[in-house]
C-alpha cells in the first residue's frame, strides 16, 4: 500500500494510518503470544502445534515442487493451487498492483512453508486473486464466456468430489 500510495505525498493523518497498519499485525501477534504464554506456558504454541498434523516449517517452493509430479497423490491438486497463486501474484506485480501482489504472495508463501494442504483455502480466500482473476478473464467477450464455462465445470467437479468423499478435497 505504501508503495502504491507514496509516503512522501501522504498527509500526516495518512502517514499515521499507514504506520498503524504496519504496527497493528505485529501487535496482534504479540498480544496472542502473551496470551499463549499466560494460558499454556508456550508463546509459540501456535507454531509447535503444527507437529500434530505432521507439518514443519520449510522452503515453500520446495513444498510446492515436491508434490507437483505426484499425480496420484491427493496433494498434487493442492500444489497446483500454489503454482496458480504464485502466477497470480506475479501478474499483480507486473500490472503494478504492488500492494495486492505482495500481500497475496506473502500469504501463499507463508501457507506453503508448512504444507500444501491449505493452499486451496488460502488461494480461494484471497480477495486480490479474485479481483485480478476477474480483470484478466473479463477482458473480452470470448475470455468472459470461457471463464464462465470453466468456473461452472470447476464448481461441478468440486461439488461432486466433495459429496463423493474423494481424497482430493480432504
Amino acid at each position: 500500500l505504501m508503495l502504491q500510495h507514496g509516503v512522501a505525498r501522504a498527509s500526516p493523518r495518512e502517514r499515521f494510518s499507514l504506520a498503524l497498519a504496519l504496527v497493528a499485525p505485529a501487535a496482534g501477534i504479540g498480544c496472542f503470544m502473551l496470551f499463549l504464554w499466560w494460558y499454556v506456558g508456550d508463546p509459540l504454541a501456535f507454531v509447535h502445534i503444527q507437529a500434530s498434523w505432521g507439518r514443519s516449517l520449510g522452503n515453500p517452493f520446495q513444498n510446492i515442487a515436491a508434490w507437483l509430479p505426484v499425480l496420484r497423490s491427493n496433494k498434487s491438486p493442492m500444489a497446483m493451487f500454489g503454482v496458480l497463486g504464485l502466477a497470480m501474484g506475479l501478474v499483480m506485480l507486473l500490472r503494478r498492483q504492488f500492494g495486492m501482489g505482495l500481500f497475496s504472495l506473502g500469504v501463499l508463501l507463508i501457507s506453503a512453508s508448512s504444507s500444501v494442504l491449505s493452499l486451496p483455502r488460502f488461494f480461494g480466500g484471497l480477495a486480490p486473486n479474485s479481483i485480478v482473476g476477474a480483470q484478466v478473464l473479463g477482458g473480452g467477450r470470448i475470455r468472459f464466456w470461457i471463464s464462465i464455462v470453466l468456473g461452472l465445470l470447476i464448481g461441478l467437479v468440486g461439488a461432486v468430489a466433495w459429496m463423493g468423499g474423494t481424497q482430493i478435497l480432504a
